[in-house]
């Protein structure tokens, strides 16, 4: 019979809210995935799968998340879909503009 006091590491973070860089500032994306990409064992599951979807790696969607760098065109459209326009190209706009 397993102790019954025993949490995972991962249950352990997620109910201390440990772990990561805090962000830098909200953005769409962000509050788009907090409020979707939820995983009720408060592992980052969900967050990977939607990573896995947009074709990035987890640490890409939480560097976009963190603001720390903006998608490519592509990628900026590949979000609106899988977010259903709940993450639109144009809030990418400035930082597209700026780069071309």
């Amino acid at each position: 019979m397993p102790f019954m006091g025993f949490k995972s590491r991962a249950q352990r973070n997620a109910e201390e809210k440990l772990g990561g860089r805090p962000r830098r500032s909200e953005n769409t994306l962000s509050a788009w995935v907090d409020k979707h990409c939820i995983d009720p064992k408060g592992l980052l599951t969900a967050r990977a799968v939607f990573a896995k979807e947009l074709g990035i790696s987890i640490s890409s969607l939480h560097q976009l998340c963190r603001g720390e760098f903006s998608p490519s065109m592509t990628l900026a459209a590949r979000i609106e879909l899988h977010t259903h326009g709940g993450v639109p190209v144009a809030v990418w706009a400035d930082a597209l503009s700026a780069a071309t």
